[in-house]
C-alpha cells in the first residue's frame, strides 16, 4: 500500500512539474505578446493582464506544492540540527501534523471561498473568478499528499 501510494504521488508531482512548466511558457507568451501589440501595433489586448494574472497564481501555488514536496521552503534549520534525531524526527512529524491541520481549515475555507465566487466573471475574459480562487483547495490537497508522501519516505529511510 505504501508503495502504491509513493509511486502514484511521484507521477503526480512529476505532471506538476509539466503543468508548472506549461503555465511559466504561457505567462511568458501571454505577456511577450502583450509587449509586442502595445509597443509596436500600438493595440493593447484587453484580455493578458488577466490571463497574466490567473497564470502567475497558478505559478505561485503549483511551486509552493512542489516546494513542500522536495522539502525546500524556509525552516529553522539551525534549532532543528541542535537537537538530537530522536527529537527531531518528533519535531517534524508535529509540524508536519499542524501544517496538515491548517491545510485541511485552508481547503475548507478555499473551497468555500471558489464556490462563493463561481458567479463572478473576470472582466476581460469570459472565464469564472472561481478558476483562480480554487487554486487554493487545489494546492492545500497537493501539498497534504505531499506531505504524507515525504513522511512514509522519512519512515522508509528514503529522504
Amino acid at each position: 500500500m505504501t508503495s502504491v501510494f509513493l509511486r502514484f504521488e511521484e507521477k503526480l508531482f512529476k505532471l506538476l512539474r509539466v503543468i508548472l512548466s506549461l503555465l511559466v511558457i504561457g505567462l511568458i507568451v501571454v505577456v511577450l505578446a502583450q509587449v509586442v501589440f502595445r509597443y509596436f501595433l500600438k493595440n493593447s489586448l484587453s484580455w493578458s493582464v488577466e490571463a497574466s494574472n490567473f497564470l502567475f497564481v497558478w505559478i505561485v501555488f503549483i511551486g509552493a506544492v512542489l516546494g513542500v514536496h522536495d522539502n525546500s521552503h524556509v525552516g529553522l534549520d539551525l534549532v532543528i540540527k541542535a537537537v538530537p534525531e530522536k527529537i527531531r524526527e518528533r519535531m517534524n512529524l508535529i509540524a508536519n501534523d499542524v501544517v496538515i491541520i491548517f491545510l485541511v481549515i485552508l481547503t475548507y475555507y478555499g473551497t468555500k471561498f471558489t464556490i462563493l465566487m463561481s458567479r463572478n466573471m473576470a472582466e476581460a475574459m469570459p472565464i469564472s473568478y472561481s478558476w483562480l480562487y480554487v487554486s487554493v483547495p487545489v494546492s492545500t490537497i497537493l501539498m497534504i499528499i505531499a506531505i504524507f508522501g515525504n513522511n512514509l519516505r522519512r519512515k522508509e529511510g528514503k529522504k
